[in-house]
């Protein structure tokens, strides 16, 4: 048994990609039941869909694309095994990730807001799920890796995001 997209994810590093992480969705229970399913979902994240702060993200170079407000994790060491308990360190202080908050805004304007224990009750859940999912299929989340906890609000796309009126010169 191989996990869904696999053979895609081989084909993009035969051409030289290299695997940064896992984005996790459906974390969001209201999306959940919105798309009528039950637990999440996964994705392979690649070098060249990772995006540096302050740089330029080009929405033509998507299908379909979403603003999701998400927390990241860095993997320190390896996630192999199934029971796998997650331990959140940042720098020797422990946020509670599930009371941190969010206001999506879109050019200034408010869309939505969310909070950490809309990911699964809390986004470490969510880093766990993968591992303990990719243990069946004998792949791993590796040091270094990103893991995308998923997102906090709903996903707006480009038909929902708030548009501007021009200003006058």
């Amino acid at each position: 048994m191989t996990p869904p997209g696999r053979e895609n994810i081989a084909r993009r590093r035969a051409t030289g990609a290299t695997v940064a992480g896992h984005n996790v969705g459906l974390t969001f229970a209201p999306m959940q039941h919105l798309l009528g399913v039950h637990e999440p979902d996964f994705g392979h994240l690649l070098d060249d869909m990772v995006h540096r702060d302050g740089g330029t993200v080009r929405a033509t170079r998507y299908c379909a694309p979403r603003i999701e407000p998400e927390i990241c994790f860095r993997l320190a060491r390896p996630l192999r095994r199934l029971g796998v308990t997650t331990r959140v360190d940042s720098g020797g202080k422990r946020p509670d990730l599930a009371e941190v908050t969010v206001d999506l805004h879109v050019n200034g304007d408010f869309v939505a807001s969310g909070s950490g224990k809309e990911v699964l009750g809390h986004p470490a859940t969510a880093v766990a799920w993968p591992a303990h999912t990719l243990a069946a299929f004998g792949t791993a989340l590796d040091p270094g890796h990103v893991v995308l906890s998923g997102a906090m609000t709903t996903a707006p796309g480009p038909t929902r995001l708030p548009r501007r009126s021009a200003q006058p010169p």
